[in-house]
C-alpha cells in the first residue's frame, strides 16, 4: 500500500502539464508551493491526467523535484534496509539512475527515513535524510560527496517523523538539525 502511494505521489506530482518550470525543492520554484503554468487539470485519477507511474523499491513520504528533463525522489528499500536516490526521465518515467545512499529503513513504525525531499540548483541535486544521511550527485547521477550529520551533531531527536527537506539558496545548502 505504501509502495502504491509513493508512486502515484510521484505521477501527481512529476507529470503534470506544468512541465514548462522547473520545481527545485518541496515548495516550488517560489518558495510557496504555487506556479505560474496555466491550464492545468483539475480532477486527477489513476487513468486521468497521467503521464506515466513508476513503482519505487519502498515507500516514500518526500515529494518528488523537478529539473529540466529530470525527476528526483527520494525513496526506500525496506528488503535491503537501504535508502535510495533517485532519477526518472520526465517524459516517459525511464530510470535515468539510482544510488544507495545510506543503510537503514526506519525508527519506528509510523514513518520511513525518505521523509525530506531532494533539493537542486541546477547543477547538483543533494538528498537528505531523516537518519542524518546525505549525499550531492551532479544531474548525471555521478556521486560528489556524502555524509552523515547525525555523526557531527548526535541522534536526531524528534517525537514524530522528521521531515525537514534541505534548501540550497545563494550557493548554501541550509539543513534543520533537531
Amino acid at each position: 500500500m505504501l509502495k502504491t502511494a509513493a508512486s502515484i505521489l510521484l505521477v501527481l506530482m512529476a507529470v503534470s502539464p506544468a512541465c514548462g518550470e522547473n520545481w527545485p525543492h518541496w515548495r516550488g520554484p517560489y518558495y510557496n508551493g504555487s506556479t505560474t503554468e496555466t491550464d492545468l487539470p483539475a480532477d486527477w485519477s489513476t487513468t486521468e491526467n497521467i503521464r506515466w507511474s513508476v513503482e519505487l523499491p519502498g515507500p516514500s513520504a518526500a515529494t518528488p523535484i523537478i529539473w529540466d528533463r529530470a525527476v528526483f525522489i527520494s525513496s526506500t528499500d525496506p528488503d535491503a534496509n537501504l535508502l535510495k536516490a533517485s532519477c526518472f526521465d520526465r517524459n516517459d518515467g525511464a530510470l535515468l539512475w539510482q544510488h544507495d545512499v545510506s543503510p537503514g529503513y526506519r525508527r519506528d513504525p509510523r514513518s520511513t527515513f525518505s521523509a525530506p525531499s531532494p533539493v537542486t540548483d541546477g547543477n547538483v541535486v543533494v538528498f537528505f535524510y531523516s537518519n542524518g544521511a546525505m549525499a550531492g550527485f551532479d544531474l548525471q547521477g555521478n556521486p560528489l560527496w556524502k555524509r552523515n550529520i547525525e555523526d557531527d551533531y548526535g541522534e536526531f531527536a524528534f517525537q514524530w517523523t522528521f521531515s525537514s527537506s534541505p534548501l540550497l539558496f545563494g550557493g548554501k545548502l541550509y539543513l534543520q538539525v533537531l
